[in-house]
């Protein structure tokens, strides 16, 4: 069991781990990893700049 965040799961490569599959066949291997995406609320538009000093 996790008892802290590891880093490698932040990363591409993932955090090596098993999970047994509700439908069975037994444990399945794989990787973990956790991915953050930002997503602003409003799109900048390369112009705007300019806009905004006429």
């Amino acid at each position: 069991m996790l008892n802290e965040l590891d880093s490698s799961m932040l990363t591409d490569e993932g955090l090596e781990c098993q999970y047994l599959s509700p439908k069975g066949g037994g444990w399945k291997k794989g990787r973990f990893r956790v991915m953050i995406e930002f997503i602003p609320d409003a799109p900048e538009h390369p112009l705007d700049d300019i806009r905004s000093s006429l």
